[in-house]
């Protein structure tokens, strides 16, 4: 199957994006610590649990990804972290806080699955190269 010109390059710049934008986000939670803290009324260190929630939705996200299951994509990865973004924003209380950033997770977990399987698949030989390129994000 040929390719539109310049797909390529537009693939590589787009899977960085999103990269950067995992990243962004995973700097923000480290930030918003100390007000999530008094916020909700948490013991020292207890809002780092948002951090373990958000990991906990991306692995389940990679690995339901990994195993096939239909209808995981971009758009679905976008719009849990729409979804998941919004339920931390609006701050209802902790516990739902937790949930959206599982959320958010599991859309970080199938942006980084849907491009490193792009990634590899549109680059050919040199996919493992580049994907590892993009990640080093």
């Amino acid at each position: 199957m040929p390719q539109e010109p310049g797909f390529l390059s537009r693939l590589f710049i787009a899977g960085s994006l999103a990269f950067v934008l995992i990243g962004i986000v995973g700097s923000i939670y480290g930030v918003a610590l100390p007000a999530f803290t008094r916020a909700y009324g948490l013991e020292d260190g207890a809002a780092g649990l948002i951090l373990t929630t958000n990991a906990l939705g991306a692995v389940v996200a990679v690995l339901a990804a990994t195993l096939g299951m239909p209808g995981l994509g971009a758009r679905t990865a976008t719009a849990l972290i729409a979804i998941g973004t919004a339920g931390i924003a609006l701050m209802p209380g902790w516990h739902v806080t937790l949930a959206a950033s599982t959320v958010v997770g599991a859309g970080f977990g199938l942006i980084a699955t849907e491009v490193n399987r792009t990634v590899l698949a549109g680059f050919g030989p040199r996919g493992p190269g580049l994907g590892g390129r993009v990640n080093g994000l």
